[in-house]
């Protein structure tokens, strides 16, 4: 729809980029125009993928519905902007363990920690996260085992989930109440749709003002 690239500066070619490779799990044009809401209000490049659309299970509508989540990108880029993000450490593992999920066996760390920098008056201090366990936090298919991400990169994924977590201890008032998707796709649905909830706010307001300019008028297909 023209309003769209008049509100976002997004054209028909970009709009294909963005359903197609940027956002291949929206359901729906609401939720891309969501999503492009919430990086505007938060001045984020939705092509450079600092933003995830993940469809939540809603247990009174009994359907999935799209939510809107920063990725490690926007915690990272948050951090930069305020000046005083000084780099992070290495991340320390816990010590392996192999477990049978299901039919499948794998072999992954017990738990990861990072530590992040952050200049406070001059000094570089050390903020170290709390240590994330993998049995607590990895996303699991219906018969228990984990999904495929969480098969095949078992340090990684832990890994954006306890950088997430030590960004959290040093930046509070920015990334305080921003948690990523690796890190409540193991909560239960009802939990994760609070979070998703409080976490789009900002998306939220911007969509209903669109809607009261009434720039948004007709659905747009894929």
């Amino acid at each position: 729809h023209p309003a769209i690239e008049a509100r976002f500066g997004v054209d028909k070619a970009s709009w294909k980029a963005l359903v197609e490779a940027i956002f291949p799990n929206a359901t729906t044009t609401e939720s891309v125009i969501l999503a492009l809401s919430y990086c505007r209000a938060r001045k984020l490049d939705p092509f450079k993928r600092n933003v995830h659309i993940v469809p939540i299970w809603n247990k009174d509508m009994k359907a999935m519905v799209d939510t809107i989540w920063p990725g490690i990108g926007e915690l990272r880029t948050t951090a930069f902007r305020t000046g005083e993000y000084a780099g992070r450490g290495k991340t320390e593992f816990g010590p392996d363990i192999t477990k049978q999920f299901g039919n499948v066996t794998i072999t992954f760390p017990e738990w990861a920690q990072v530590t992040v920098y952050r200049m406070v008056r001059c000094v570089r201090v050390e903020f170290f996260g709390p240590q994330v366990y993998w049995i607590e936090t990895f996303a699991s298919n219906r018969d228990g085992s984990p999904n495929s991400m969480w098969e095949t990169r078992p340090r990684g994924q832990i890994d954006k989930c306890a950088e997430a977590a030590a960004l959290r201890c040093a930046f509070p008032e920015e990334c305080g109440g921003e948690f990523i998707p690796e890190e409540v796709q193991h909560i239960p649905a009802d939990q994760v749709t609070r979070i998703a909830q409080a976490n789009r706010t900002e998306a939220l307001e911007d969509k209903l003002a669109a809607y009261e300019e009434k720039l948004i008028t007709e659905p747009i297909a894929k």
